[in-house]
């Protein structure tokens, strides 16, 4: 049965690469100790190329889009036909089209056809983008697409279910931005705007979404966003859109602690104890004030001037680090160099410990101001403006 799937699954992989006509069977071959060889025999005969390929586009604002990035179509005319590509093309004019203002579109609205009957192995391919489907009450029917802008974006920073019927008591605006609290509003209008990267006035935008989503999530002062959009009820084109951001608060107070018990080949006992407390927001700017201590007791017979003391190493020490979310360097506005999309921090911290151990006491004083940002998914800086540690 595995072979018959194997032989199978070649079958498949052959034909998704443009071999429409391969043939794939096995031998097996039985030997006298209970053992078996199978040899898998392929034909692929010869492969499909892309020949011609025409477009169908009933929407003429997507039409115009198409055509806007059509030379980085991943379909090319001499190209061996490949399922793989139409995929992806799939993805590239859905992401493209979600990012050019077409708030309705759905990548299920693109679909080729291939013809492929007496064209001495070529694929004519037809690539067809339907026009939106709406469905009310029994009957459904098409509409071509139009170019959503931003009207208004609502923030709501300390949003939260049973707070849904309760009245708005705090309202500002910033740069753009409506803010609303049911409360006394706890953050700076700057710190809150920007982490959010829909703008007013401009044309809706997928990665707008997934940028707030990803810079609220980074910021530890919120639990995962929901950002809502709504058609503005003022508008009378259908073009207008009104982003609504819901942040539910995560506890001002974050406790860790931990406990553990230790041996090794210098210490013959030991116990650690630790804890830290997270403070969210402190000076109302989504900065985030971290403080550690930690310490530890052992025994070791090795211990210098042992005496008769069970415990006779030990450390203790503390942290203490500020977070602020940007580059904060003096007299220089950063962020053209490093934009907020880069989802910039800056980090002071300072930290001492002092340690009895085996023939060797140490004080340690440290302290570092550095910065960290993310030029993309795969990549982080770090950068280590100030580092400085003083030992004894």
């Amino acid at each position: 049965e595995k072979t018959k799937k194997s032989a199978n699954r070649l079958k498949a992989w052959y034909w998704n690469h443009g071999w429409f006509n391969v043939e794939t069977d096995y031998e097996i071959t039985k030997n006298d100790n209970q053992r078996a060889q199978v040899d898998y025999i392929i034909k692929p005969h010869q492969p499909y190329f892309v020949d011609s390929i025409t477009k169908r586009i009933k929407s003429p604002v997507a039409d115009s889009l198409y055509r806007e990035k059509e030379s980085e179509a991943t379909i090319k005319e001499g190209k061996q036909f490949n399922t793989d590509d139409f995929e992806a093309e799939r993805e590239r004019i859905t992401s493209q089209f979600r990012n050019s203002g077409l708030f309705h579109f759905e990548k299920e609205y693109i679909s080729f056809d291939a013809d492929t009957i007496n064209t001495n192995h070529k694929a004519n391919i037809d690539l067809v983008i339907a026009n939106r489907e709406i469905t009310r009450l029994d009957s459904t029917y098409t509409v071509p697409y139009k170019i959503h802008y931003i009207s208004k974006v609502n923030i709501f920073p300390d949003y939260a279910y049973e707070n849904k019927s309760k009245p708005i008591t705090d309202s500002t605006s910033y740069k753009g931005y409506d803010i609303y609290s049911f409360e006394k509003l706890k953050y700076k209008p700057k710190a809150i705007s920007d982490a959010v990267f829909i703008k007013k006035g401009e044309v809706y935008k997928d990665i707008d979404r997934s940028l707030t989503f990803k810079r609220m999530n980074e910021l530890g002062q919120f639990k995962y966003p929901n950002i809502q959009y709504v058609p503005d009820p003022e508008d009378s084109t259908g073009t207008q859109l009104i982003s609504n951001v819901f942040l539910t608060p995560k506890p001002k107070f974050g406790v860790t602690y931990n406990f553990d018990v230790s041996r090794s080949n210098i210490q013959d006992f030991g116990i650690g104890f630790g804890g830290s407390l997270l403070i969210r927001n402190i000076f109302k700017g989504a900065e985030n004030l971290e403080i550690s201590g930690r310490g530890s007791i052992g025994s070791s017979k090795d211990a210098a001037e042992s005496e008769d003391r069970f415990f006779n190493i030990s450390e203790i020490g503390g942290d203490l680090s500020l977070t602020f979310p940007k580059i904060a360097f003096p007299f220089i506005n950063t962020e053209n160099i490093i934009p907020k999309s880069m989802s910039p921090f800056t980090t002071l911290s300072i930290g001492a410990s002092t340690q009895q151990n085996i023939g060797l006491d140490k004080q340690n004083v440290t302290s570092k101001y550095s910065y960290r940002w993310y030029p993309n998914a795969e990549l982080t800086h770090k950068l280590n403006l100030l580092d400085l540690q003083y030992v004894r």
